[in-house]
């Protein structure tokens, strides 16, 4: 049988969202699938050509970790589903269904206990479940789409927040060869600088810069050759301070000699969702027990609070400062912005009282030896046949 279901009017639109293009209605679908849970029903609605399956088909991929991910129309089969970082995901196009007694056959029962998509809701009639998502596009003009959002009550804030839209990435770590800079190193059949790209891309940055100390050709080729969002440039550490390519609004830091995997929620969403105006910068940790691999000593102490403690001399701390962080441009200022040279911009905030941290949740690496990328690589074969620690 159906879910719980209302018959009662929509609430007022609590959240719209103007798209100038599809990779504007690429990058939303990100956004939205960063705040998914298990269990949650997105049911997609507006008329034919207006972006349903444009936002679907981004989202999963988002959720999959696979921007290359496969996702037909399920206009004929009138359901797919697809294995993601939160479990299984169902699409649904019920523009076919004869009546919402013809769900159960779809197996919609069954379903709803993981993330589920529906094309066409109107075909529910009144059987929309009262917990639903509903994202209804219109046409504008030319590529332009108009995303208005009803439901979850206490969640849209985060969409409505002003999230960050630009991200330094600083090349660094292991390089063993001089055409083989350590972002550019396969991991999983990527390089970990795309990687690092697409993780930006899903938390809606749409300028990256690329810093190198001395960038080789190989990187450079790489970085033009770039055509996805977020945009991103290369630039020399000697050409002046990207800062001012930046922008004055906080941006995110990310350290290439390192790649994280998330847990159930994007760390990027949650180092966005910790920020607020009392805030200069938000650091991602990670848990020194949980380092596959040599970590030392550890960078940080953590209060129940999220404010970090810096390691004493001849001391033992549980967290690793994971190589990604969410920082004020104000911070910066005058400062020389180096994979871990943040220590007196850290230690600047500390004092203000302004400094935070998370703990991550899902895998960490660091690349800086070949035994590390050896355990990645291991790590990554296990994860995809099934097997964990």
């Amino acid at each position: 049988m159906c879910p719980s279901v209302s018959s009662a009017p929509a609430p007022a639109p609590a959240l719209t969202r103007e798209l100038a293009d599809l990779a504007a209605t690429e990058a939303f679908a990100a956004e939205v699938a960063g705040l998914l849970r298990r269990g949650d029903l997105l049911l997609l609605a507006g008329p034919f050509g207006a972006g349903k399956t444009a936002f679907a088909r981004a989202l999963l991929r988002a959720l999959a970790n696979d921007p290359d991910l496969e996702v037909p129309s399920p206009s004929f089969t009138l359901v797919q589903s697809y294995d993601t970082r939160l479990g299984p995901a169902h699409h649904f196009d019920l523009w076919r269904l004869e009546g919402p007694e013809a769900l159960a056959e779809l197996g919609w029962d069954a379903a709803r206990a993981d993330i589920v998509l529906a094309e066409w809701p109107e075909r529910l009639g009144d059987a929309v479940p009262l917990e639903a998502l509903v994202i209804t596009f219109a046409l504008l003009e030319g590529e332009r789409r108009r995303a208005t959002l009803t439901g979850w009550p206490g969640r849209l804030a985060a969409l409505a927040q002003a999230r960050p839209r630009g991200a330094l990435l600083l090349m660094g770590g292991l390089s063993p060869s001089p055409a083989a800079p350590a972002p550019l190193l396969t991991l999983g059949g990527r390089s970990v600088l795309d990687q690092m790209l697409d993780r930006l891309a899903a938390a809606g940055v749409e300028e990256v810069v690329v810093e190198a100390q001395a960038p080789t050709e190989a990187l450079a080729r790489h970085v033009a050759a770039h055509e996805r969002r977020p945009h991103a440039r290369l630039r020399h550490a000697a050409e002046p301070p990207a800062l001012s390519q930046l922008g004055p609004e906080p941006f995110f830091v990310v350290s290439g000699d390192s790649l994280w995997f998330d847990g159930p929620i994007p760390a990027l969403s949650r180092l966005a969702a910790a920020w607020g105006d009392d805030v200069d910068a938000v650091l991602l940790l990670h848990r020194t027990a949980a380092v596959l691999g040599a970590c030392g000593p550890g960078d940080f102490g953590l209060d129940p609070l999220g404010h970090p403690r810096p390691r004493g001399e001849r001391e033992l701390v549980p967290f690793v400062f994971a190589g990604v962080q969410l920082v004020s441009p104000a911070l910066l200022t005058g400062m020389a912005a180096e994979p871990f040279g943040f220590a007196a911009a850290w230690r600047r905030a500390l004092e203000a009282g302004r400094l935070r941290a998370l703990v991550h949740d899902g895998l960490w690496f660091r690349l800086v030896t070949e035994a590390d990328v050896a355990v990645a690589e291991a790590v990554l074969a296990a994860r995809r046949t099934g097997w964990s620690r």
